[in-house]
């Protein structure tokens, strides 16, 4: 779990500002900061091949896609989240010169689990996200073993999961025509 931050509650604008500075990550939640950890070279690497197999799949559609630095804006809340993978297809996302450091219609989130954000991930980050009315993909990728967990926006609005736990099982996201295989995030 993140630390909070030996700061004050903070105004949606006076967060944006300190962090503009600081040279550590915060995410906020309820006015409060919480201090990003650092990541471990395994964690990191899983970041760099999702990033990798994604841009390889999506060649010729307008997108952006970024790792860990650009925060996201939690739909009508004042909360902002650093996802450790973030992909949207919003023109406004993609090409705003408003803010060039915050998201606000994501269509899908990883986050990399560590034993440190495990069940933070899976809980209340995932109620927070749950509130992104673009949202339709949260996958949550193991970084110490084979487990990927995607959580998809059905038709009708409700989420759905499902487990994937074989080195041989692909994690289809099929709305985004998008394969993950497991053999890529886990390479032996």
């Amino acid at each position: 779990m993140k630390a909070a931050a030996n700061v004050k509650n903070m105004t949606e604008a006076e967060y944006i500002a300190f962090e503009e500075k600081a040279q550590d990550r915060h995410e906020m939640i309820n006015g409060k900061l919480y201090t990003m950890a650092g990541t471990s070279k395994t964690h990191n690497l899983i970041c760099i091949w999702l990033v990798n197999m994604i841009l390889n799949q999506l060649k010729g559609q307008k997108y952006a896609i970024f790792q860990e630095n650009v925060k996201v804006q939690i739909t009508h809340e004042k909360d902002y989240t650093y996802p450790d993978v973030v992909l949207t297809f919003d023109q406004v996302d993609i090409s705003s010169e408003e803010s060039q450091y915050i998201l606000k219609k994501p269509t899908l989130i990883v986050e990399v689990l560590s034993p440190s954000t495990r069940v933070y991930d899976r809980t209340d980050k995932f109620i927070q996200y749950r509130k992104i009315e673009s949202l339709k993909y949260y996958l949550l990728v193991d970084s110490e073993k084979v487990f990927v967990e995607c959580m998809a926006k059905n038709t009708e609005g409700v989420w759905e999961s499902e487990i994937y736990t074989q080195i041989t099982e692909k994690v289809i996201l099929s709305e985004l025509n998008i394969e993950i295989p497991l053999s890529d995030i886990y390479p032996q």
